[in-house]
């Protein structure tokens, strides 16, 4: 739905976080890729709920559990591709974004 890096096409700068929204019926996965030494990606569901966030990499795969407001950090990001899938009570994947380049 939304990514930062469209719109800063020739700026140059390391003081730039990359903010993505991925939007699915019903939730809306706001998140920003912090680079302050080393990679953090920090989100949160949209309306918040508690979830088990998947974040899929090519080597790898993260969860972490989301706190009451939906928000949730992945910290020591690798850069490339990764995906991330929100999770249900029972385990199963509600929602699954696009692989997305970090």
């Amino acid at each position: 739905m939304f990514d930062s890096a469209i719109g800063l096409v020739g700026v140059r700068s390391d003081d730039v976080d990359r903010h993505v929204t991925f939007r699915a019926p019903g939730v809306e996965i706001e998140v920003v890729v912090i680079e302050e030494g080393r990679r953090r990606l920090v989100g949160q569901l949209v309306p918040p709920s508690v979830a088990t966030i998947e974040l899929v990499g090519a080597d790898d795969v993260r969860s972490v559990q989301t706190d009451r407001l939906g928000r949730f950090t992945f910290d020591d990001l690798p850069p490339g591709r990764v995906r991330l899938a929100v999770l249900d009570a029972n385990g199963a994947s509600t929602v699954q974004t696009d692989w997305v380049l970090f």
